[in-house]
């Protein structure tokens, strides 16, 4: 589930109507091994429309992984790619020529993707209208007909669709979900484990029963595969300490579950040859970028990861809608997708990933929106603590945070955190006058922040514009990140220089009232949609401090 912008798409609102018995996608926030990574952690969000309510989609550095069996039918015999394990040919399946047809026309001279759509639709699964196609986004689903609203393009058996509720079918899996449990990781690391099990299962000589689907599963271009040449670029920012933390999340994870839990365990089910922590790192990814979430029962009172093959397909546009619709009393039961509004033939189908920061889309989904209204900025004001025999070298001081500023992207500073910054930088000033004298102070600090990246907004979008069509997905997403980091630091820059032009005014009562009051009115907060594009230290000197 990739995409580059959502610029000049032709929307389609999909309604997503699942049907499920007890298979259902959780994604939840928490802590991993003492480290807070947000995303896979704190802040990977999603709220998605559910006819009655709201459902939250949270992503975390965690999940497990078991195989799931599938029920036995007729043997097929003919294979729909050129060439086939014994493995997949053991099989049972039972295929009609007409089932073969809408996966060959389906996957578009993809042979993996006709195995896998094969392998669906056998064991009962639907494509109908829709078919894989190359689109302003990338490789995406296109309408094949003119479709009215409601109707069913896509549904997948929930039997085959990998999620944490495969482990209770199969003890060795449930000894290995409990051991990441204990570990102290949620579902996304479970399912993970699923699919690194999955992923080597015939090095191992053995059958997994989601294999049609993980061997055709791509890698996405999530930063934490990068290689540090490769992200060289992003030096300097942010964005490059977060890439940093989700890797080491990712390392102290293959420790505690792989070295010191399955492998001893399970010597001839996970194996150091193949579970490589490289090979971990893009099972996680691909759980991270690929995963939806589904409830776990009738009673919709919870939530868990699931990977839902050929759905996963659809490309992201954040004005999409998504309709989640749970049925408990279909049979079999299966996620569907479906039309929300009418679709002329052409048309690409699209979805809503949820709403999150750039960083956020960045690190677990592999792409960057040029315009994004979750982005925001955290200031930090800090005064340095000052004691007998303390380090007093850059970065070794104590220090109280003052007051911390989330700008969003208007650029707008709040004024209770200016006049905190005044106060505390020009405390024997008319208050009016501090404010201005600590915004110009401000302004400058940004100003050098800006100077101190590796590369200047111009150039950035120079280098965007001479990215040839073979560039890929982290290269486009690297260039676009660092474009709505220097655009959001100049608009603070702006905004700060109209209050140094006086064209933004305050009554010194005004600000003397706000300042005892604390009468400023409430602001919403984006950290709910994760990460933001920078945090930037400001160091202040208290009066009489060295």
């Amino acid at each position: 589930m990739m995409l580059r912008s959502t610029t000049g798409s032709v929307l389609l609102f999909l309604a997503f109507l699942v049907t499920l018995t007890g298979l259902a996608h959780s994604l939840d926030a928490g802590q991993v091994q003492g480290e807070n990574v947000c995303s896979p952690i704190e802040a990977n969000r999603i709220v998605c429309r559910d006819n009655g309510g709201w459902i939250e989609k949270r992503s975390r550095l965690q999940k497990t992984d078991s195989p799931a069996r599938l029920p036995k039918k007729k043997q097929f015999t003919t294979s729909p790619t050129s060439s086939r394990s014994k493995a997949e040919a053991s099989l049972d399946w039972s295929l009609t020529p007409e089932m073969r047809q809408i996966a060959h026309e389906f996957s578009n001279e993809d042979a993996k993707l006709e195995f896998l759509s094969n392998w669906m639709l056998a064991m009962g699964g639907t494509i109908n209208g829709v078919q894989v196609g190359v689109t302003p986004l990338g490789r995406g689903l296109v309408a094949t007909k003119d479709m009215p609203r409601g109707t069913v393009v896509i549904s997948t058996p929930l039997s085959l669709c990998p999620s944490p509720k495969e482990f209770g079918k199969n003890k060795l899996m449930t000894e290995a979900e409990k051991m990441v449990r204990d570990a102290g990781y949620g579902d996304d690391y479970a399912l993970a484990v699923l699919i690194e099990y999955e992923t080597h299962a015939k090095a191992l000589g053995k059958m997994g029963n989601f294999d049609p689907y993980v061997s055709w599963l791509p890698v996405p271009p999530l930063p934490s595969l990068l290689t540090d040449q490769e992200l060289l670029t992003l030096d300097g920012m942010y964005c490059r300490d977060q890439i940093a933390k989700v890797n080491l999340a990712i390392s102290k994870s293959y420790e505690s579950i792989f070295r010191r839990s399955l492998f001893p365990s399970f010597p001839t089910t996970f194996d150091p040859k193949f579970n490589t922590i490289e090979s971990w790192g893009r099972s996680l990814a691909r759980v991270w970028s690929r995963s939806f979430n589904l409830y776990t029962n009738s009673s919709q009172n919870d939530l868990m990861w699931a990977m839902t093959p050929v759905a996963d397909l659809i490309n992201h546009d954040a004005d999409a809608e998504n309709n989640y619709i749970q049925d408990f009393d279909s049979d079999p039961h299966v996620f569907k997708m479906r039309l929300s509004k009418d679709v002329r033939k052409g048309e690409e189908l699209l979805i809503t990933y949820g709403a999150h920061t750039s960083l956020q889309y960045f690190l677990f989904y592999g792409f960057v929106l040029p315009e994004n209204e979750h982005d925001y900025v955290n200031l930090r004001l800090l005064v340095p603590s000052f004691g007998e025999g303390m380090d007093m070298r850059p970065g070794k001081r104590a220090n109280e945070l003052v007051s911390l500023a989330e700008v969003h992207t208007t650029g707008e500073v709040p004024l209770d955190f200016l006049i905190e910054g005044a106060i505390v930088r020009h405390p024997d000033e008319l208050l009016v006058s501090a404010v201005q004298k600590f915004s110009e102070w401000l302004q400058q600090e940004i100003i050098d922040r800006m100077a101190s990246l590796p590369s200047t907004i111009e150039e950035d979008v120079q280098a965007k514009r001479e990215l040839g069509p073979d560039a890929s997905g982290s290269q486009m997403a690297m260039i676009q990140l660092k474009i709505n980091h220097k655009r959001f630091l100049k608009s603070i820059i702006a905004y700060l220089d109209r209050i140094l032009q006086k064209e933004i005014l305050w009554d010194n009562d005004h600000l003397e009232k706000i300042h005892l009051d604390g009468a400023v009115a409430p602001r919403s907060s984006n950290s709910d949609f994760g990460l933001p594009l920078d945090e930037i230290d400001l160091y202040l000197h208290p009066p009489g401090g060295v």
